[in-house]
């Protein structure tokens, strides 16, 4: 693009003959707004290059393109307009990286209404075995109708030399019990379960200069800067831990701890009301019990969940292979 051309004349080029002159600079000029010039172009290609256009009228253009459209098709690849083109105020997408798209903050900003929030609170810390200890926090956001409170559990054990944070979720600054007790004995690695897990080992992994391990794939809008080492069922990882398979296809790898008789489940299983439960899934069910009743063959003696009561019996366990399953729906 010559710097001498205005945004019209370039955006006509671009444009050749496939629209009006017109329509062109119309389409250039709705893109510039929050935006710069080379957006506008680019945006204007695009619009030329989607098979789905068929408006060649520059009133059609206006009203289903351009007005109708004007959203969708641009806050999808522009990463720069100001989240007020779509009516959001800062305070709706606070915490969403700087360079989030308008699309990511309205959507933010709409979850964030569907949101309960509540004041920090004191963790609750509890020693479940010589070198194996879990604290439990309470999200300060979560969605209303989730079928659980908000509470998980995030779990620290010491294994050959090696401590492990499974599933962390941060408490705030005045936890200093909690932050005393990981200062005592710093962690060593990171283990996220699976990739709605993510938490906070972003946090951790920065705090203590620490690796991490957990899956590949992640939810969109939900994806760790920090590089994570992949794991899937069969790795031995340091400090002895063996990652496992829950026959539930959603990417989660148990975490079983021969030193302590003790697997770490993500939502495999789950306890909300107590009770230990097989959580449900589209698949079918007895394919899923099938595999976790494999599980028997380790010597576990307890079972550790994310959400509701954390710690389980082994007899707990197999009970709730003969339960109906857990259903957040219900």
């Amino acid at each position: 693009m010559q710097s001498k051309a205005t945004l019209g004349e370039c955006a006509y080029r671009a444009a050749g003959l496939r629209v009006s002159k017109n329509a062109a600079v119309k389409i250039a000029q709705t893109f510039r707004s929050g935006t710069n010039d080379i957006d506008a172009l680019d945006y204007l290609e695009m619009y030329l290059h989607d098979e789905n256009q068929q408006h060649h009228d520059l009133h059609e253009l206006n009203a289903v393109y351009v007005v109708e459209n004007f959203r969708p098709a641009v806050t999808n690849k522009n990463w720069r307009i100001d989240g007020a083109v779509a009516g959001s105020l800062p305070q709706d997408y606070r915490g969403l990286r700087p360079a989030a798209t308008t699309t990511e903050r309205i959507t933010e900003s709409e979850r964030r209404k569907s949101l309960h929030v509540v004041e920090p609170t004191e963790p609750e810390l509890i020693d479940v075995a010589p070198g194996l200890w879990l604290w439990q926090v309470q999200y300060r956001e979560w969605p209303h109708g989730e079928g659980w409170d908000g509470k998980v559990v995030s779990t620290c054990v010491e294994s050959g030399g090696e401590i492990a944070l499974i599933d962390p979720l941060a408490p705030g600054n005045e936890a200093s019990v909690l932050w005393d007790r990981l200062s005592a004995r710093p962690p060593t690695f990171i283990v996220v379960l699976k990739p709605d897990h993510v938490r906070d080992v972003d946090f951790f992994a920065r705090r203590y200069n620490i690796r991490a391990f957990g899956p590949k794939v992640f939810h969109r809008d939900d994806v760790p800067e920090t590089e994570l080492e992949y794991i899937y069922p069969g790795l031995t990882l340091p400090g002895g831990f063996v990652t496992l398979y829950d026959g539930r296809n959603l990417n989660e790898t148990p975490l079983w701890l021969p030193e302590q008789r003790t697997i770490v489940f993500a939502d495999a299983l789950t306890a909300p009301q107590g009770e230990l439960l097989v959580w449900s899934t589209p698949w079918p069910q007895e394919r899923v019990r099938s595999v976790l009743r494999d599980l028997l063959k380790l010597p576990f003696e307890r079972v550790i969940v994310s959400h509701g009561q954390p710690v389980h019996t082994r007899k707990a366990f197999e009970r709730a292979l003969e339960l109906p399953p857990w259903d957040s729906h219900d």
